[in-house]
């Protein structure tokens, strides 16, 4: 059986523009803190103050370091998962 058929929510690829601000789900929440956003800073290579330097992050309008959008959007596929939700056509093996 094909992953996506598993899991329960299967949307097709025309369906996406379609889903935009609909609810498919609530993921349980992911803690993304200080160790998480400097070692996605090493990985890119993206070691800009605003990620990975509080002290000076904290003199900014923020307040505090911030996560990267990058950061943000690879997780994306994590959220869906753990949802049960994929796109028809394009579905990863679960571990």
């Amino acid at each position: 059986m094909r992953i996506a058929e598993e899991m329960g929510l299967l949307l097709k690829k025309d369906e996406l523009a379609t889903s935009v601000g609909v609810s498919l789900g609530t993921t349980e929440w992911l803690l993304i803190d200080q160790t998480r956003v400097n070692g996605f800073a090493d990985c890119t290579l993206d070691q800009q103050f605003i990620h990975v330097d509080p002290e000076k992050a904290a003199q900014t309008p923020f307040g505090s370091t911030i996560a990267h959008g990058f950061l943000t959007l690879s997780l994306l596929s994590h959220f869906a998962t753990s949802i049960g939700c994929a796109v028809e056509g394009m579905c990863t093996k679960r571990r």
